[in-house]
Order: structure tokens, then C-alpha cells, then sequence
């Protein structure tokens, strides 16, 4: 199995000049086909520029200038169609060898994996059996490839979109060497801040560490009341236990999974001990009704309208948990600006995501966002070792900034990619009759974090996604156990039935692959996947959906 090309000078060389065109061109065919990446390395290129222009002056009797000028341009043209492989500082160590050339080559193909060759017709590469190496002759006879894994999430290929800007950023850091707190942290907030709309930006760690940082920030802590839902990341209900607080679960909208008004009203009452109908903590009426922690679930903004002004009839604070929602409006205001506080998360798989774990909080209120700058760096201010408040380490690197960063130039186009691909999913799946497609309320855009669908019964959504593995189709279910149900949670005292509408969202839902490189192709096979298990599942009874009216 070969994943990886590493194209040899020599290959190149007789590609720009047409040489043997039909087997070459065969060749890089056969590796688009299958999902093979072509690779040019960086170290090679003035010795295939030179050979270039020598041969353009032998053959074509080109004076120097214009051989160079020609050269270039055949070079270009066939270096479009393929990827940069950087020159690392090891390659270096070909000047102590013989033969530098094949000394880069051997280190720089291993880099790729074990599964990536150096296409060439190059015999002394051929010859020895250390180097893994192919003749495009030799290439073209192997047997077509069995389909790749399909990734849920392909940031291979995004990165293969953004490598340049990433590794002149990251380089960056290696030189400047500011690892903590280095200017790509100050360029990042000032980006972030203007992308959200706010006045203050400030980067963390993760995005458990900026609800946790927003927490204690807003002095929340024992005692208190946090009303949030259950039908999300464990992320939004633990750091409210990790602060001393006690979290209330309101249950949510069978729509659109995110905090249904209605109930957190009902909620909110219960625990203030006027009425008795709605499941609350145990030992609830001793707790003082202090904050809401809203989920943007899958991108789409919870309800603020009506939220905000129950937060402020009962005097509470509003933190926004938009972890899945960067990029994603509600009206004419951003995910992270619609509380008191906004929290995101950088994590990889995100729509704006790190090489690693990352975060974000939002806020206009400037003694807000020096309390959260504080905490973030042990409650550090300018005086080193001068410690104003209790905090923690929840800073995020340089090189993750510089990530970042690079990943905000094309994050524009992405989000427009994301919903293209979203709207396709939902105009072929809504045929199948047998699919909930997800649905968004008026004035309301979605980043599309996930793309996730109501099966009509648990059952059915089990029988799709076997299916769907059995085609190499990747699912996943976000979330397959409410958080009222975890055993971290026991001691608050729920019980199934506490929460129908999510308890029934985490039995039906299922999440399919969603990012900016989802090819249509795979839309249309998943349609196709759906419909023939709706055939063979005709005459189930399924279980109530449930009504719902969008705002």
C-alpha cells in the first residue's frame, strides 16, 4: 500500500519537458484516483531548475535568460498540481555524504511514513532495497487500492491548504522564542475580538479552562445555582462542580438541542421553591440562583432572546457556551458575544481549530477580562511573584497562536464551504422521508460544527450506522447518555424520564461527517445508505418526534 509519492528530480525534469507524457501523466492520475499525495521537495529545487534550463539551452539552442525565464515557467506550471515537502535543519547532514542528493531524499520520504515511496526511474534509488522507491512503469502495475478510511474530520487536507502559512508561523516561534505570552498571542485576541465583536479577547488553554476561568471570574462558587442543559459535553456541567457550584439541568428543544425558555423558566421557579412539577437538585431550595450556561450546540446559538431576558428578570449571569460555535451569528450579534461572557474552544476538530488543545472567552467589560486575565496566569498582575487573586495556569502557547492564526486566513471561505455542504445534506436527506434534518431558527447562521440528524427510533439510527461503517462511512453520536444520567452526576439526585426530550435526542441522534472537504459524492452515497435502510425498516413503529415552534 503506497500513500505517499515523493517525486524524484528526474521525474519532475521529464514531466516539464513532456517526456514519456502518457506514462507520467497515467501515473499522477492513478494517485489522484486513489488518494495518493505527490509530493516535491523542497531541498531539490535548483537542481531540477538548473537541469532544467541546461537541457533548454542544449536542445532548444535557448539563450541563458530566456532558457532560465522558460525553465521557471514549465516548473511552476507542474509544481501547481502538487504538494511542498519543507527542507528540515537534519537534511543538513547530507553535506558530510557522498551522495547529498539520495542522503535528503531517504531522510526527507521518511518523514512521510512508512507507506510513502520516492517515485523515480533513478537506478541507484531502485537499486537499493533501504530506500522505498517506485518507477512510475512499476507504479502504474499495481493493483488499484482498496478505498481509504473516510475521516470525519479531515484536517490532513486542510492542512495541506494552509501548510505554507503554518510552518512560516511556527518557524516564527522557533526563532523568537517566546513560547508563552509571545506576539502571536497579542495578534491572535486582536483578530479574535474583531472577528466576535467585542471589546476583549482572551486566549486560554481549552475550552474547559474558559467556562472554568469564567466561573470563578463572575465569583461563582458553593452554594450556588448554575442552570445549563444536559444534553452536551461533559465540559459544561463539570467545571461548575469543579468551582464548588451545583449545576440544574434544564431540558432542551427537540429542534434545534439547545436550552429550551420555556423549561429553564419552570426551572428557575423550582428551585426558588414556587412550584413542585419540575425535576431540580437534591437539596435544591437551598441554593441561590446565581448564573445560566447556555450550549450552542453544533453551531446554532441557543434562543438569546428570550434567555437574556429571563437572566435578567431573575438577576443572573448569562455565560455562553459556544465551544461548537465560532463563526456561527445569531441576528446580527456573533457566537461569543451573546452573554455576559462567551467561551470557545480551539480544540482540533473545531471549525477553528489548534494543533492541540486552545481557547477563547469573550466579553465587553474591561474589569471582566482583567479578572479573567489574571486568573489565567495564577492571579499574576505586572509585579512578578505578586499574586492579587487565586487562579491557574490556563495560558495558551505561542504555537498555537501561530496555528491559529494561519487557520484565520481561510476560515471565511471554510465557513461557506461548511454550510454549502450542510444545505446539500439536508436538501438529500429530506428525500429519504425517514431522516429529521437539523433546522435552523429565523436570523440564525450556523458555523456547522456537526451535522446531525433524528432517526426516527433508535433502532434505525443503529441499523444506518452499521451500514454506513460497512461502507467505510465514519458517525458519531454527540451525546449517547444525557449528563443527568453519568454516574459523576448521581449524587445530584435525576432520574431517566427527568428529561425526556434529551434522553429521546440521545437515543435518535446521530452525527455525520462534516468539514470543508466533505466531497458531494459522499452526500449522495449516505442518501442512498439511508433510504435503503428506511426500506428494510418499513413497518417499525417509531417513536414520536415531538412538536416544536421555531421562534
Amino acid at each position: 500500500m503506497i500513500t505517499d509519492l515523493l517525486i524524484a528530480p528526474d521525474i519532475v525534469i521529464d514531466a516539464c519537458l513532456g517526456k514519456d507524457s502518457n506514462v507520467i501523466s497515467r501515473t499522477f492520475s492513478k494517485a489522484h484516483n486513489e488518494g495518493v499525495k505527490t509530493w516535491l521537495y523542497v531541498g531539490s529545487i535548483d537542481r531540477i531548475h538548473s537541469e532544467l534550463v541546461m537541457h533548454l539551452m542544449r536542445t532548444k539552442m535557448l539563450p541563458d535568460d530566456k532558457a532560465t525565464e522558460e525553465a521557471s515557467r514549465l516548473f511552476k506550471t507542474f509544481a501547481a498540481k502538487h504538494l511542498w515537502l519543507s527542507a528540515l535543519a537534519e537534511d543538513g547532514e547530507a553535506v558530510a555524504d557522498p551522495f547529498p542528493l539520495r542522503y535528503q531524499f531517504t531522510k526527507a520520504v521518511k518523514r512521510l511514513g512508512q507507506h510513502a515511496y520516492i517515485l523515480t526511474r533513478n537506478k541507484t534509488f531502485l537499486k537499493d532495497h533501504s530506500i522505498q522507491s517506485i518507477s512510475p512503469e512499476d507504479y502504474l502495475k499495481l493493483s488499484p487500492v482498496a478505498p481509504a478510511e473516510i475521516p470525519f474530520v479531515d484536517l490532513s487536507r486542510q492542512q495541506d491548504v494552509i501548510r505554507q502559512e503554518v510552518e512560516k508561523r511556527v518557524f516564527a516561534v522557533l526563532r523568537h522564542c517566546r513560547y508563552v505570552g509571545g506576539p502571536e498571542i497579542t495578534e491572535l485576541e486582536e483578530r479574535l475580538k474583531t472577528e466576535v465583536g467585542v471589546q476583549h479577547a482572551i486566549t486560554c488553554s481549552s475550552g474547559t479552562d474558559a467556562l472554568l476561568m469564567a466561573l470563578l471570574a463572575l465569583g461563582i462558587g458553593p452554594g450556588d445555582a448554575v442552570f445549563t442543559v444536559p444534553f452536551t459535553f461533559v465540559a459544561t456541567a463539570e467545571v461548575i462542580r469543579l468551582v464548588g457550584a451545583t449545576p440544574v439541568f434544564v431540558d432542551i428543544d427537540p429542534v434545534c438541542f439547545v436550552m429550551d425558555p420555556e423549561s429553564l423558566q419552570k426551572t428557575i421557579e423550582a428551585v426558588k421553591g414556587e412550584r413542585k412539577d419540575v425535576p431540580v437538585p437534591i437539596g435544591a431550595v437551598n441554593l441561590k440562583p446565581k448564573a445560566i450556561i447556555t450550549v450552542d450546540l453544533f453551531g446554532c446559538p441557543a434562543p438569546y432572546r428570550e434567555i437574556t431576558d429571563i437572566a435578567k428578570k431573575h438577576g443572573l449571569f448569562l455565560i455562553e457556551d459556544a465551544a461548537q460555535a465560532f463563526g456561527s451569528r445569531y441576528g446580527e450579534k456573533m457566537a461569543g458575544s451573546l452573554g455576559d461572557v462567551g467561551c470557545v474552544s480551539f480544540f482540533p476538530a473545531k471549525p477553528l481549530g489548534a494543533y492541540g488543545d486552545g481557547g477563547a472567552i469573550f466579553t465587553d467589560s474591561a474589569e471582566l477580562a482583567e479578572r479573567l486575565r489574571l486568573i489565567r496566569n495564577h492571579g499574576t498582575d505586572s509585579i512578578p511573584y505578586h499574586h492579587r487573586l487565586i487562579g491557574l495556569n490556563g495560558r495558551l502557547d505561542s504555537i498555537q497562536a501561530a496555528v491559529l492564526l494561519a487557520k484565520l486566513e481561510i476560515f471565511g471561505d471554510e465557513k461557506k464551504r461548511r454550510q454549502h455542504i450542510a444545505a446539500l445534506y439536508t436538501k438529500r436527506l429530506s428525500r429519504t422521508g425517514c431522516i429529521i434534518t437539523p433546522t435552523l431558527p429565523r436570523g440564525v447562521e450556523s458555523v456547522w460544527s456537526q451535522y446531525s440528524i433524528l432517526s426516527p427510533s433508535k433502532s434505525f439510527r443503529d441499523a444506518l450506522r452499521k451500514k454506513l461503517a460497512e461502507n467505510h462511512i465514519p458517525t458519531a453520536i454527540y451525546y449517547p447518555r444525557p449528563l443527568h444520567l453519568q454516574p459523576a452526576f448521581a449524587d445530584l439526585g435525576y432520574k431517566p424520564g427527568d428529561f425526556p426530550v434529551a434522553e429521546s435526542c440521545a437515543n435518535r441522534i446521530l452525527s455525520l461527517p462534516i468539514h470543508p472537504y466533505v466531497k458531494e459524492d459522499l452526500i449522495e452515497k449516505i442518501a442512498e445508505i439511508a433510504g435503503y435502510v428506511n426500506r428494510q425498516q418499513e413497518g417499525l413503529n417509531y417513536e414520536a418526534v415531538g412538536s416544536y415552534h421555531l421562534p
